[in-house]
């Protein structure tokens, strides 16, 4: 095997491969555990959406596309898209409305305890929405002992105030601004 000064002394150029002897192999020795962990999660992820796919479009194992289209077709189908698109586009504006205001003043000021009231802002993501909000409903809702204690609770037998759009949309806007003021704090800086 020729040295690599020898190979730049008769060619003028680096060798082709001019990394120490063994390199190579000990990176895709590395990346071969990666690449399965890799392709494990996306097949546990692509299974079952697509056995909900193959269901949707498929009958008898034959493709059938009418079966799918009416099921689109459907008035709680189109009104299932249409609060989903809304509560996603508003929790977003909310969110991006209380967490901008939050990344200009920790990122573009010189507040004092700037990176305690960052913490403090991601905080909520460490509680997923789908238990904050019934914490939340039972806090609250005509059965709380909190608010009983203290006196303001709804009466019994009232509908729990956090239930509907309104409700979803504040749980989703509240829960994410960290997402939102992450970016806009690195526009800032």
């Amino acid at each position: 095997m020729i040295s690599a000064q020898l190979w730049m002394r008769l060619t003028g150029t680096a060798p082709p491969l001019s990394l120490p002897g063994g390199r190579i192999q000990r990176a895709a020795a590395r990346s071969v555990p990666a690449a399965l962990v890799v392709f494990a999660v996306g097949l546990l992820a692509v299974l079952p959406i697509g056995r909900l796919v193959a269901t949707a479009l498929f009958v008898d194992g034959t493709f059938d596309a009418n079966l799918l289209l009416d099921r689109l077709v459907r008035g709680a189908t189109q009104r299932a898209i249409f609060n989903t698109l809304d509560t996603s586009l508003f929790g977003a504006l909310l969110a991006l409305m209380l967490g901008a205001p939050f990344a200009l003043l920790v990122a573009a000021t010189d507040m004092p305890l700037r990176k305690l009231q960052g913490f403090l802002l991601i905080l909520p993501l460490m509680i997923a929405p789908r238990v904050m909000a019934p914490a939340f409903m039972h806090l609250l809702g005509p059965s709380s002992a909190l608010l009983g204690a203290v006196g303001p609770a709804p009466p019994p037998g009232t509908a729990n105030p956090l239930r509907g759009a309104a409700a979803s949309l504040c749980c989703s806007g509240s829960s994410m601004p960290p997402l939102s003021s992450s970016p806009c704090a690195r526009g800032w800086c």
